[in-house]
């Protein structure tokens, strides 16, 4: 005899069931790493005036999220603002060599959508996501508040056109290279939207 009554109706043994998974329009890498104490993404400190990478409202992309930073091995529950996205993959670097992964088991709880993705010390993190409803300025951050605290965090923005994309894009990457920094699209990438 049970002191609880039965479920009514029962709770059915699936909740939900995730669409399939976007196809993505682009990709892009975000490379979080420590350089002399000063956290950078892409090579460079935080700027709000700087913008680090811009997608193109109703597109979807690709991102690969990189913690390089073995120090202290933290981890790194990266915030995107704006929108939900998907992990497709997860690896962790498996020797010292920069280009050896191994591809790790996602947990239940990463299956489903989400917008903060932990991001532990040499793991990389592939997501997908849709850019729907509005342009604008957004950050990718770090949720440690002492990281936050200290900049870790970048400025991607939403635009409407295929003109302002391109235009946005070649002034990222000139400002990289001034900077002594490789291109982060180059010219392959900005031709197929010209």
């Amino acid at each position: 005899e049970s002191w609880f009554p039965a479920d009514t109706p029962p709770i059915p043994s699936v909740l939900a069931t995730m669409p399939n998974p976007i196809v993505p329009d682009d990709t892009f890498q975000w490379n979080f790493t420590l350089v002399s104490g000063t956290f950078l993404i892409n090579g460079l400190p935080f700027d709000h005036n700087r913008v680090d990478h811009v997608v193109l409202k109703g597109s979807s992309e690709e991102w690969t999220l990189a913690n390089d930073v073995a120090a202290g091995n933290w981890l790194h529950p990266v915030h995107i603002h704006f929108e939900e996205g998907r992990i497709m993959s997860r690896r962790v670097r498996v020797s010292q060599n920069p280009d050896v992964f191994q591809d790790v088991p996602l947990l239940p709880e990463e299956l489903g959508r989400r917008d903060v993705y932990p991001l532990p010390a040499q793991h990389r993190v592939v997501l997908r996501m849709r850019f729907r409803d509005f342009v604008g300025r957004y950050l990718i951050h770090c949720h440690n508040m002492n990281h936050e605290d200290d900049f870790m965090m970048a400025r991607w923005d939403i635009v409407n056109s295929v003109e302002e994309l391109t235009r946005r894009r070649m002034e990222i990457d000139q400002r990289r290279m001034l900077a002594g920094l490789p291109p982060q699209y180059g010219p392959d990438k900005l031709r197929g939207l010209v």
